[in-house]
């Protein structure tokens, strides 16, 4: 298809490693976590490529949505609903200014191009949930938190898509997984005991540097509360 011609030409490997500057103790690291967590990248002075992809999907690496995190926004924009003829595979091959591009391309082009997206800046907090089970429990006391999400809410109140609403801040994610020392981008996924079945297969793919120690990590609840006003900390609810 021509939309996917446009955006994947050009692939090219990122030149640029980013990096971020967190700190905290090793003690309560799960084995595949590393130095970074996703409040780090929300109130980072940079901004940050994001891919969200539901596994659940037949096409391989299916985006719903795409944008930018950092700075205390989110820049994203609606993407699910419409098999592009590529995904997230292809977006984290591309340099930045190929990577905003095709985000836009693949919104105009949303449902065939009869209900394009755009993308939309956000205002946006993170939550931090705790008392997750036996399990939450445990981590809980150890100071960890179990899970990580967005709040987010359009910049401009005339900017409405409660599809967006719903795939940035609906999904829980609990689980880093396991990061090779070469990729630059890593993933956390959703747990299904936090949240319904729309968003259980949720994946989420934040590009924050090359090497173990860039991998993403759940939170020291009380390190976070006390380095950023923008998280919040709260028991999970079911």
């Amino acid at each position: 298809m021509k939309l996917a011609k446009k955006c994947v030409v050009g692939l090219s490997t990122i030149g640029l490693a980013i990096g971020l500057t967190a700190c905290g103790s090793d003690e309560n690291k799960e084995p595949n976590e590393g130095d970074i967590t996703v409040s780090d990248v929300l109130n980072s002075d940079e901004q940050y490529e994001v891919v969200v992809t539901d596994n659940s999907s037949e096409d391989k690496g299916h985006v719903v949505w795409g944008g930018l995190v950092g700075d205390n926004k989110i820049k994203g924009v609606y993407l699910d609903g419409t098999d592009y003829g590529y995904g997230y595979n292809e977006l984290k091959k591309l340099s930045r200014d190929e990577y905003e591009q095709s985000l836009k391309d693949m919104g105009e082009a949303h449902m065939g191009g009869e209900h394009p997206r755009k993308l939309m800046d956000m205002t946006a907090n993170v939550e931090l949930l705790t008392n997750l089970g036996d399990e939450g429990d445990e981590k809980t006391k150890e100071g960890k938190a179990d899970a990580v999400s967005f709040e987010s809410k359009p910049l401009n109140k005339n900017d409405k898509d409660k599809g967006l609403d719903a795939v940035i801040n609906e999904p829980n994610y609990t689980n880093v997984t396991k990061k090779a020392k070469d990729d630059e981008w890593s993933t956390i996924k959703a747990g299904n005991q936090t949240v319904n079945s729309d968003y259980e297969d949720y994946e989420m793919h934040i590009k924050t540097g090359e090497g173990k120690k860039f991998n993403l990590k759940l939170d020291d609840v009380k390190e976070t509360k006390d380095k950023y006003d923008n998280v919040k900390i709260n028991d999970f609810e079911n």
